[in-house]
């Protein structure tokens, strides 16, 4: 047998590849990635602090990337 679900806590991927800089809310984390090359795009993920980081401030990510834990 196979059960498909729908997972309740996504974890979110990198959706360009860049530089990672994290900042803490009281109730959430905001990442924000930044591309190191011309021209400069940028994302921002806001997730609650109950899901674990995988990156640190400073981390050089790849489009695909998982972010924080979760399925």
């Amino acid at each position: 047998l196979f059960e498909a679900r729908i997972p309740k806590m996504p974890a979110p991927m990198a959706e360009i590849s860049g530089k990672v800089s994290i900042e803490e809310g009281d109730l959430s984390n905001t990442i924000t990635i930044r591309t190191t090359s011309q021209p400069v795009e940028e994302r921002v993920y806001v997730v609650p602090r109950s899901l674990g980081l995988l990156v640190a401030e400073g981390d050089l990510v790849h489009t695909g990337t998982q972010m924080t834990q979760g399925s």
